[in-house]
């Protein structure tokens, strides 16, 4: 969302001009849809890819994140995020304000959550019936921290969702295939209880043994298990230390 000096909103642009954009950008729009969120109530549930070009907040060009948000029906100025710092906190989301986090949650039709991730786990969180919503940026530190539980904790303090009523989505990021770390961070993770192989630690499965634990059925919890170091088709810090974000975006109907 672009900001002011005073890291105010400026105003948002009109979906003419973001329409304009989307005829005359480079980029594609190529994002990976999650269709099984849809179908519990999700209205957007995305990440986008290489082809989407960089949808970071700070990205020089604001046409890619423009082009992506109209592609699901959204304006700039509804999108909401956080500065991201590699912890657990969560906040509600305001998309008027950029609050030092690593989660969000509303339970608005007018707000859409985003989070940018380069290898990192986009972790989505869904309560139909309490028609709420979590996305959270569960990297090697915010998983370590069980960033899965502080979202869901948020979600059940906040508004009065049990556990069992959630559905979670890892989506794609660093794979146990490839995601090397040093030696005290392996030994790290193993003393937490998290899987670690050698030096390769396994992100998906952390979060999902994290998630059982605070109270998710097994069975509403899904996986993508695409790689971004070595499958391909997302920005990967890892693989090309590149500054380039992808965009998750989840939203309410």
């Amino acid at each position: 969302m672009p900001m002011d000096g005073k890291n105010r909103p400026r105003a948002g642009k009109s979906l003419g001009s973001i329409l304009d954009a989307a005829r005359t950008t480079r980029y594609q729009i190529a994002m990976l849809h999650f269709p099984k969120f849809a179908l519990h109530g999700a209205r957007v549930a995305a990440l986008s890819g290489c082809d989407d070009g960089d949808c970071a907040h700070n990205a020089p060009d604001p046409a890619p994140r423009e082009c992506l948000l109209h592609a699901c029906g959204l304006l700039p100025h509804q999108l909401a995020t956080v500065r991201q710092i590699h912890g657990i906190a969560i906040v509600q989301a305001d998309p008027t304000c950029r609050p030092d986090a690593d989660g969000l949650i509303t339970n608005r039709v007018d707000v859409a959550l985003g989070i940018t991730v380069a290898d990192c786990v986009p972790l989505y969180l869904l309560a139909p019936e309490h028609h709420a919503i979590a996305l959270l940026h569960a990297g090697r530190e915010g998983t370590r921290g069980n960033i899965a539980a502080a979202g869901i904790t948020a979600l059940q303090e906040t508004y009065g969702v049990p556990p069992s009523a959630l559905y979670a989505l890892i989506g794609p990021s660093a794979g146990p295939c490839c995601y090397e770390v040093d030696d005290a961070c392996a030994e790290d993770f193993r003393q937490a209880g998290l899987p670690a192989t050698g030096r390769r630690i396994d992100l998906w499965e952390a979060n999902r043994l994290q998630l059982t634990a605070a109270g998710l059925l097994s069975e509403r919890i899904e996986i993508v298990r695409h790689c971004t170091i070595c499958g391909g088709g997302f920005h990967s810090y890892r693989a090309h230390q590149t500054p380039q974000r992808n965009l998750a975006i989840l939203a309410l109907n």
